[in-house]
């Protein structure tokens, strides 16, 4: 049993980190499009949060273990992707604990700080139930909150720009018709209403 609580926890470990490939802001735009200095807005995520896509774009958030990892947005709508994922436990034992993605949208101006937030559990089991239950949120300059109205019908990649090359942090674009169609028939009655109404949403 130890030897197995070992090998998860060196699983775990490897699957963080695969994150530290990548270093500074994340900038959610073709920088190889982009003449002069934008004016952006900044996407704060804390280090549980990771960044899965912005506008059908894949991203890999670098680990950091305090403060916050920098999402840079030109203005206008986006469509974010993001989960709750954190390993709780010791040298010894542990678990990775994960939310389902959370798939929103934002609209920015320029010019903005934004935060997102959530309710911090205090140990593993607490946050075993908060992740089933995920409700993050967004603070702007003012500390004024305002609830992540999200879809957790998440194709894997809901690509919408269709572009990839260029884009800093980037992976790449699947073909987004083809994954729309897979997981639609994957999803459930309670997932397709769902989805369906985040569509119909403003």
């Amino acid at each position: 049993m130890y030897l197995l609580n070992r090998i998860g926890l060196f699983l775990s470990l490897l699957a963080i980190s695969a994150c530290f490939g990548t270093s500074g802001p994340i900038k959610a735009y073709d920088t190889a499009t982009v003449q002069g200095t934008p004016k952006i807005s900044i996407l704060y995520l804390p280090p549980a949060i990771e960044l899965l896509e912005i506008d059908g774009v894949e991203y890999e958030s670098p680990y950091i273990e305090t403060g916050f990892n920098e999402v840079h947005l030109l203005p206008g709508k986006h469509v974010v992707t993001i989960k709750y994922v954190k390993y709780w436990g010791d040298g010894t034992a542990g678990s990775m604990i994960s939310s389902k993605p959370i798939l929103f949208k934002l609209e920015t101006k320029g010019g903005e700080k934004l935060t997102v937030n959530y309710t911090r559990p205090k140990d593993q089991w607490s946050a075993q139930i908060m992740v089933n239950r995920f409700k993050p949120w967004i603070e702007n300059n003012d500390n004024k909150k305002s609830n992540i109205k999200g879809s957790q019908f998440y194709s894997g990649s809901l690509a919408l720009t269709g572009r990839s090359s260029g884009v800093e942090g980037g992976v790449k674009t699947r073909e987004p018709l083809s994954e729309l169609k897979f997981w639609w028939d994957k999803a459930t009655y309670a997932e397709k209403e769902e989805f369906k109404k985040w569509l119909d949403s403003d």
